[in-house]
């Protein structure tokens, strides 16, 4: 819904993400996380001005998070869980930096 409040597009996937881990990649340092996810649509790579890309799936490619530029704005396709070693996910952190 962010995505199209925006005024990006988005699009259903041949196959969606479901039921296993993916691997998608912080566009910010290059660093990766495993995701859970469960998604059928994504949010088409050509982005509108004040919009930009922040997660990547590793494996195809497709649009994992966005934020707004000029709003304290951002959504991913994932469910932002602790990592192995029960510190909260860096999608949080972002967040709040770009209050």
């Amino acid at each position: 819904i962010l995505a199209l409040a925006l005024g990006c597009t988005v699009e259903r996937m041949k196959v969606g993400h479901h039921g296993v881990n993916y691997s998608v990649m912080r566009q910010s340092d290059g660093k990766g996380d495993i995701t859970v996810q469960h998604h059928s649509f994504v949010v088409k790579k050509e982005m509108p001005a004040g919009v930009e890309i922040t997660y990547l799936n590793v494996n195809d490619g497709t649009v994992e998070g966005i934020r707004s530029t000029s709003h304290a704005a951002g959504s991913v396709q994932f469910h932002p869980s602790n990592d192995d070693w029960n510190r909260p996910s860096k999608v949080y952190s972002e967040f709040l930096e770009s209050l």
